[in-house]
């Protein structure tokens, strides 16, 4: 049987993380009734799990936000909620928040469903969910973005999220994508703040993290 290499090709990721990948496969090999999303899922948690940055940089992020220009938010929505890995930072920051979460992978919701019960986790597509308008304060994008997504797509997401009226939008990612993506938060929306890996991070120095948009007045 042949396995892909679920590991991030990001050098941030590569650099940060310690995992035997040969370990993970004999695991994924010895459950055959596996589909492809839970072998995928699977092969993810693992890897998550060894890498200790997984949940510090959340934790760092949501410090960053509820100390500028979002402390007074109340309600999140996570599009493309994967393991949930943003809820233990989203917490202690903002321990009375709403969270909610969106995903297409039933295996990360049900896990989501079982560590954090106290949330709402939502499975289907963010474009064909019928959220309210204003209905959360933030919507996050924690690195949904990627190179090979369709455009077109891209920009009917983006597009939905602008049309829900948070007051925020925030967009995450874990490796360099330079300039990427401000001119689609353009018409209704603009960046106030930025989230900049600390100068003595031995992985990068001054790696931009997440761009906050504001919505305009």
């Amino acid at each position: 049987m042949e396995y892909k290499d679920f590991r991030s090709k990001s050098p941030y990721n590569t650099v940060s993380m310690n995992v035997d990948l040969k370990k993970v496969l004999k695991r994924i090999e010895d459950n055959p009734n596996w589909d492809l999303e839970q072998r995928r899922f699977q092969a993810l948690v693992d890897i998550h799990k060894a890498r200790p940055w997984w949940e510090n940089q959340p934790k760092e992020i949501c410090a960053w936000l509820s100390a500028g220009h979002c402390k007074d938010i109340s309600s999140i929505l996570d599009v493309g909620c994967g393991d949930g890995r943003w809820v233990p930072g989203v917490f202690s920051s903002y321990p009375k928040i709403s969270y909610s979460g969106v995903e297409l992978n039933k295996y990360h919701i049900d896990d989501c469903k079982n560590r954090f019960p106290e949330s709402v986790w939502i499975l289907g597509d963010f474009l064909e969910l019928p959220f309210q308008k204003r209905q959360f304060d933030l919507i996050l994008f924690g690195g949904v973005f990627n190179p090979k997504m369709d455009k077109l797509r891209e920009e009917s997401i983006i597009n939905k999220a602008k049309e829900l009226e948070p007051r925020f939008i925030l967009h995450t990612f874990d490796y360099v994508r330079s300039g990427y993506p401000p001119w689609l938060f353009m018409n209704g929306y603009h960046e106030v703040d930025s989230y900049v890996v600390p100068e003595d991070s031995k992985d990068f120095k001054q790696l931009v993290m997440a761009h906050l948009f504001k919505k305009d007045v």
